[in-house]
């Protein structure tokens, strides 16, 4: 009997290659990209996600009827990566077509970089469609394997929405040029800027303008220290998201010229989640302009700061990147957007004390396993930090936990209300002031964060925690007191077993 084929796809996902490109993805995504960037760890995502697409394709359109299966699924699977990584690499119109449809399909920030160098990744299509031929007669080890499959396609799955998650960190990289021109880049896009009166003002650089040097990414963490040498008899100071210093005596004495805006956590996170990854303080590139003798200085998402001949500083916009507003002058807005998840989770957790509360009325062990799974993956929702996860955690929390958690609370709030309906009671109303006052606690703690008079997320998160077990207990205690109380008014029947 011909194999169907959403396993014969399985088995080309925990085909030793297959298992081989799925650890190269993770290894790339979470350990290369981020800490030692370079050409190659741009290119070995590609590859492993070639051989990954046609296989995942081949195993989701699987699922259809039988009657609609043909060759038009196996030619569509093995033709999307072309599509992706044939034309929309090499094509600018194709790769933006493809680049505002993921934009407008995935539940956060993406990127999909016109770079025809990421075609090489193509070389790997021909190994895929080998061990998919080789998927007809599996071995014994790959069939006993398809047990994993729900495993195997949502992993394949998430570790794909996380590499479009898009690492931008602003402008990145500075170039004085002999020509009496300034270029700059923004990292990972490769978006050139160029300035052509000592970066005053700044526009778009044609396609054919690029800068020649290699430029890596600097990580900076707050309080750190960097020295800049202007070549012009004087020496820079940076305090990482402090101040600047500087010098005219060869670094033995230091006047503070600038102080720097500290960014709160919440600020940072906001920014994090408008351009994905993580944000870094600057400075992360500094020249000097021959041209002009300004001191240009590359500050990431706030564009760049220009120390002028004249010992003026000033904040100067490029493209997107500029000085930015704190969350309380953008307004509910930038709240909402960063703490959805969380005051969303807050209102979950209301429905699960209302269980919690109820479970006095209804005896059967599952509907305490029901509390505690809802409460439990309540928690662990949250552990995961959904204000402040980068690029990678955020699709899986969108894409898988949220849907799970809401199912759950819809699940638990529906079985609740039937209870209420098959044994009639006024008791159920005791069950509503204490939860709505543990899931308004928790919105308003997430709230003071934002406003910055709780300084770290963690701390906001462990003071929830707090919050929601004094009211699991407290309410559960003041239910059980006030319900005999209420239930002398109650003129039905009980039905207590």
């Amino acid at each position: 009997m011909q194999n169907k084929l959403s396993e014969r796809a399985v088995r080309g996902l925990i085909h030793p290659i297959g298992l081989v490109m799925l650890i190269i993805l993770v290894l790339n995504d979470t350990l290369l990209k981020p800490y030692f960037p370079s050409w190659l760890s741009g290119k070995l995502s590609d590859l492993a996600l070639v051989y990954l697409l046609p296989f995942f394709i081949l195993a989701v359109l699987g699922l259809l009827p039988r009657r609609m299966h043909g060759q038009w699924i196996k030619w569509l699977a093995f033709t999307t990566p072309f599509l992706f990584f044939g034309l929309g690499k090499t094509i600018p119109q194709i790769n933006q077509v493809i680049y505002q449809a993921m934009q407008v399909i995935l539940p956060f920030a993406t990127h999909f970089v016109y770079d025809p160098s990421d075609a090489l990744a193509l070389f790997n299509l021909p190994l895929a469609f080998w061990v998919w031929q080789q998927t007809a007669q599996p071995s014994r080890s790959l069939q006993r394997s398809l047990q994993w499959r729900w495993v195997i396609l949502p992993l394949t799955a998430l570790l794909t929405l996380a590499d479009a998650a898009a690492p931008q960190y602003g402008v990145s990289c500075l170039e004085a040029r002999s020509d009496g021109t300034l270029l700059t880049t923004t990292e990972y896009y490769n978006a050139a800027f160029i300035s052509q009166d000592g970066g005053t003002s700044w526009q778009p650089a044609g396609e054919e303008q690029g800068i020649e040097k290699e430029c890596t990414m600097q990580y900076n963490d707050p309080g750190e220290v960097i020295d800049f040498d202007s070549g012009s008899g004087f020496l820079l100071r940076f305090t990482v998201g402090e101040m600047v210093q500087e010098s005219r005596d060869g670094g033995v004495t230091w006047e503070q010229v600038l102080t720097l805006r500290q960014m709160s956590q919440a600020e940072q996170a906001y920014q994090q989640q408008q351009s994905t990854i993580e944000f870094v303080p600057g400075p992360l590139d500094m020249v000097t302009d021959p041209a002009s003798g300004n001191v240009v200085i590359a500050m990431g998402h706030e564009g760049i700061l220009l120390r002028k001949a004249n010992a003026e500083w000033v904040w100067v916009t490029v493209g997107e990147y500029g000085p930015k507003a704190g969350l309380q002058e953008i307004g509910l807005g930038a709240a909402f957007s960063l703490l959805w998840i969380e005051w969303l989770m807050a209102v979950f957790a209301g429905i699960f004390l209302v269980s919690l509360y109820n479970l006095q009325l209804r005896r059967r062990w599952w509907r305490i396993v029901k509390v505690v799974l809802g409460l439990l993956g309540w928690f662990l929702v949250l552990l995961l930090s959904p204000a402040i996860s980068d690029g990678y955690i955020l699709p899986l929390i969108v894409v898988i936990a949220i849907p799970v958690a809401a199912f759950w609370a819809l699940f638990c709030l529906v079985d609740d209300i039937l209870s209420w309906v098959k044994q009639p009671t006024p008791a159920w109303r005791l069950t509503l002031p204490p939860a709505i006052l543990a899931a308004v606690g928790q919105i308003l703690i997430y709230s003071l964060w934002v406003m910055n008079l709780i300084k770290d997320y963690a701390g906001a998160f462990l003071l929830v925690v707090i919050v929601t077990l004094i009211f699991a207990i407290s309410g559960t205690i003041w239910v059980r007191a006030r319900r005999p109380m209420e239930d002398e008014k109650h003129e039905y029947p009980r039905m207590d077993k």
